[in-house]
């Protein structure tokens, strides 16, 4: 990027990286003819849950399922 770019850039009263970014958005909705969402890195994903805390995890419908199955195999809870 050349000097003239960046008075230009501040003269109209936003941020060089700001501009940035707007450039970087415009050509990633070229590439993809929609827009590109360009994560930041307060976005990222959320860490994944422990071996650990699987259990606690399961979903109801599951669980209900598996006490369903035992009733039919075993004919008690």
């Amino acid at each position: 990027m050349d000097l003239s770019n960046e008075k230009l850039v501040e003269s109209r009263g936003i941020s060089l990286r700001q501009w940035v970014m707007k450039k970087e958005k415009k050509r990633a909705k070229e590439i993809n003819g929609k827009e590109k969402r360009i994560r930041k890195e307060k976005n990222s994903p959320k860490p994944k849950a422990l071996v650990t805390d699987a259990p606690n995890l399961e979903k109801k419908h599951n669980k209900h399922k598996r006490e369903q199955n035992l009733i039919l195999y075993t004919g008690q809870m």
